[in-house]
């Protein structure tokens, strides 16, 4: 979450339906079958806001009829529709995608009998070209249907680059998971910062805030004034942004 606050274009709710209908609408220009299942990638990390992002694309696009968590069970009974649409949020190698192809093919070979969309927010030029040749090496046909590509998986402008990296703070292992009564926690001895899944539910500048006040500790770990102090050199205005994800978030949780 460290680096998508300063490359993604999707921090809430709302901005994630927007994004969502609007990918449909351009997967609608290029495929407009009923043969078809809608999927997501089965990752081992990574997955809270790929899920959330998979779950508001099915539903949002009233594809009640259409999706699928897992497609083994069309593998097994030999179902599989002519149009398979794998949904993500984002890619950068394609390495993910191509693992999880090569897995379905093991498990099913008239896949490469079908059409592959790889429907996703955004992904990187080099992504793309990966993936364009292991479809020509594996003989699939394969589309990748993104709103956005980028040269790089993600700038340098993020918390960690332009704020804490010159006090020489290691960068920090970061987990995301459901909490219920925090929106992060900081775990220094573990060189490890904690944060709630939830936190894509809320603005922009909140999501900032709780990051900036993760890191913080690694250099005062207390709420001490000195702390204070520091986060306000940080970010001057966050008593505001703290404000407002009290009165936006804390009714939700």
């Amino acid at each position: 979450m460290l680096v998508l606050l300063a490359n993604f274009d999707y921090f809430s709710v709302n901005k994630v339906v927007q994004c969502v209908q609007k990918l449909y609408d351009k997967f609608k220009s290029v495929c407009n079958s009923d043969d078809i299942v809608f999927t997501k990638i089965e990752k081992k990390h990574g997955t809270s806001f790929s899920n959330i992002y998979y779950d508001t694309f099915w539903f949002v696009n009233n594809l009640y009829d259409y999706f699928s968590d897992s497609i083994d069970i069309f593998n097994q009974n030999n179902l599989l529709p002519q149009n398979i649409v794998i949904v993500d949020d984002f890619f950068g190698s394609g390495d993910t995608f191509i693992k999880f192809m090569k897995s379905l093919i093991s498990k099913n070979s008239s896949i490469k009998s079908k059409s592959i969309f790889f429907v996703v927010q955004q992904g990187t030029f080099i992504g793309a070209k990966n993936i364009e040749e292991f479809a020509i090496e594996s003989n699939l046909t394969i589309n990748i249907v993104a709103l956005k590509l980028t040269k790089k998986a993600f700038e340098q402008n993020n918390v960690y680059n332009r704020l804490f990296q010159k006090y020489e703070i290691v960068l920090p292992s970061l987990i995301i998971r459901n909490m219920t009564s925090r929106w992060g926690s900081c775990q220094i001895k573990r060189n490890t910062i904690t944060l709630n899944s939830r936190l894509i539910e809320t603005p922009r500048e909140c999501i900032e805030y709780v990051i900036v006040h993760e890191f913080t500790h690694f250099l005062y770990p207390n709420h001490s004034r000195k702390f204070y102090d520091l986060l306000a050199v940080f970010m001057p205005d966050w008593k505001e942004r703290k404000n407002t994800m009290e009165g936006f978030i804390f009714q939700r949780i």
